[in-house]
């Protein structure tokens, strides 16, 4: 499992996976520039993306696969999009 930062190539596989996962699409697009994935032998197994206001952040879109689910797929991607925010300066992260 690779975590690392989505590619554009990425979006429509993150967009199923939000899809299939009853969650909205709403706004990936736009801040797609600011999502890591977590690939498997190229299948985008999760996704997790930071809406960016300043030094506040929004995580957005936090999504894993069913069948990569109680494997700490999730844990990868949130430790890495915190690492991330925190080396954007987002001094604050909210989750709706």
């Amino acid at each position: 499992m690779k975590v690392r930062s989505a590619k554009s190539a990425d979006l429509a596989a993150v967009e199923h996976l939000l899809g299939a996962s009853d969650l909205p699409i709403d706004g990936v697009r736009d801040n797609f520039a600011n999502f890591v994935v977590a690939e498997d032998d190229g299948t985008i197994a999760g996704a997790v993306g930071l809406e960016k206001y300043g030094t506040f952040g929004l995580l957005r879109s936090a999504v894993v696969s069913p069948e990569y689910r109680s494997g700490g797929v999730g844990r990868q991607l949130v430790e890495r999009l915190l690492a991330r925010a925190e080396e954007a300066g987002v001094d604050q992260l909210y989750l709706l």
